[in-house]
């Protein structure tokens, strides 16, 4: 059985390989567990600065807890640091976390540690991401709202604690409760409360801050408005181009159809896909994707919403085809067409992508095998005729029953045992097949299905259940079933 060999475009550098220590931090950084550990500190962390004020006769405890909370987002920050992929992708995420960092070193400036407040604006995001998948209803209209209350809770605390800690012998603002109330009402009512109460140059800045942004509060509340009339059904999980732009060895699905909540969920549940970014570009309508995705299934977090024609090649551009490393091209149903036009924007987005990078490598969902040869003089790696596939699956069903269970569990990246493809160990090279089987089975519980060699004539060449006396030769790859992703070279 021949396939499509690896394309090695000699203009195209190849993509760099990344440290598996870095991958497994990542993964660490970005676990579920982690942010909530990170989301009770940053509430601790809120906290402490209000005890500070309200409890000055225990300075000692209070400052053991605040420099036990610095050393650990300043660590955290470092090990996302080391784990972002990019330096200036960093920096832009977390430029708010690190000037909340260094605010406890200005001992001597006691009102710059109410920039530790900042840190509110990274719990919105960490609840954000993280009740998304759960909440996923929430329309956009809330979410905004939920913005700019977070906005306004930042705002009044900060102007009360900043106005306490300029003037703490204020006659007119005595408590920090008092100093709570009037940020409150000053932000609200546009001027500051009981007339002009500040006594000092910083005390007046402060006045004059809360009051500015009354005034930009209420704007922003008739804009939110304004959005939701206008623009209410806008994607909930449509991302900016600067995010696109950032973008690099992702995956590109191309087109819409029934069959699209499962792949986005399949991938994303993948071991070897679950932290890159997946872009869909569909010629989407009104009121979609929201009302076709399945919520339950797909994190909205890693995926990214193009809406347009795939066909075109500024869409495709936007998406940064050129720098994906995978694209999958699907029937699309998102618009009533026939088989045979939906098969020619088919072969036409293929066409495109792989003019664009020779280097991805391209799946293909086809209706009609005729059309097949067009995709394999392009280099298109695997064309699925999805008619053809489900005829045969029912008719070995019937043969052979149970052998959809089966099937269910190897295709569910979720669950039990899954295909693998690795590369041959060099321990193993120059090995029997018979030997190699043995091995895996009695190492890591793994079945031997193909080998991907080369053949006498110098051909790739894929055998499945290959022959106990076949010798594999170093290069070739092995595909096995496995209950996780076996990497040998923690074990040579």
């Amino acid at each position: 059985m021949l396939f499509h060999p690896q394309k090695n475009n000699p203009h195209t550098p190849p993509t760099p390989q990344e440290p598996p220590w870095k991958r497994s931090l990542r993964r660490f950084m970005n676990h579920t567990i982690t942010d909530i550990v990170v989301i009770i500190l940053i509430l601790s962390s809120i906290a402490l600065l209000l005890a500070e004020i309200l409890f000055p006769q225990r300075p000692d405890i209070l400052e053991v807890f605040n420099i036990a909370l610095t050393i650990f987002f300043s660590i955290e920050l470092f090990l996302r640091f080391l784990a972002e992929r990019k330096t200036s992708v960093f920096f832009r995420r977390y430029w708010l976390d690190i000037i909340a960092v260094l605010a406890p070193y200005f001992r001597s400036l006691r009102i710059l540690r109410v920039l530790r407040l900042l840190r509110i604006f990274r719990l919105g995001k960490l609840l954000n991401r993280r009740f998304s998948g759960i909440q996923s209803w929430v329309a956009f209209g809330l979410r905004q709202q939920f913005w700019l209350i977070l906005i306004i809770v930042t705002l009044v605390i900060a102007g009360a604690v900043t106005f306490h800690l300029a003037e703490p012998q204020n006659p007119k603002v005595k408590t920090l409760q008092d100093a709570v109330w009037w940020s409150l009402f000053s932000l609200v009512g546009g001027e500051p409360l009981t007339g002009e109460p500040a006594e000092s140059f910083s005390g007046r800045l402060i006045s004059l801050i809360i009051v500015t942004s009354g005034v930009i509060t209420f704007a922003a509340v008739t804009g939110i408005i304004t959005a939701i009339m206008i623009n209410r059904l806008k994607p909930q999980m449509e991302r900016g181009d600067m995010d696109l732009e950032d973008l690099e060895h992702h995956i590109v699905i191309c087109g819409w159809s029934r069959s699209a909540n499962l792949l986005i969920a399949a991938l994303q549940n993948s071991e070897e896909y679950w932290d890159k970014g997946i872009v869909l570009i569909a010629e989407f309508g009104e009121g979609e994707p929201e009302n076709l995705l399945d919520k339950a299934k797909i994190l909205p977090s890693t995926l990214y919403v193009i809406k347009g024609d795939f066909t075109r090649l500024e869409i495709l551009e936007r998406a940064g085809i050129r720098r994906a490393n995978e694209a999958i091209v699907l029937a699309d149903q998102i618009r009533e067409r026939s088989d045979q036009d939906r098969d020619a924007r088919t072969v036409l987005a293929a066409m495109l992508i792989e003019k664009q990078n020779p280097t991805i490598f391209t799946c293909v969902e086809l209706l009609n095998r005729d059309n097949a040869a067009h995709l394999q003089m392009m280099g298109v790696e695997e064309i699925l005729v999805t008619d053809e596939y489900a005829g045969t699956i029912l008719a070995n069903a019937q043969r052979t029953r149970g052998i959809i269970t089966m099937l269910n569990e190897l295709f569910d990246p979720t669950r039990g045992n899954q295909f693998y493809k690795v590369p041959l160990p060099t321990v193993w090279a120059d090995k029997t097949i018979s030997y190699i089987f043995e091995a895996l089975k009695r190492q890591y519980d793994a079945i031997l299905v193909s080998i991907e060699t080369t053949a006498p004539s110098g051909e790739p060449q894929l055998k499945v259940n290959p022959p106990n006396h076949l010798i594999a030769r170093n290069g070739d790859k092995l595909v096995i079933i496995a209950q996780r992703r076996i990497d040998f070279r923690d074990a040579f």
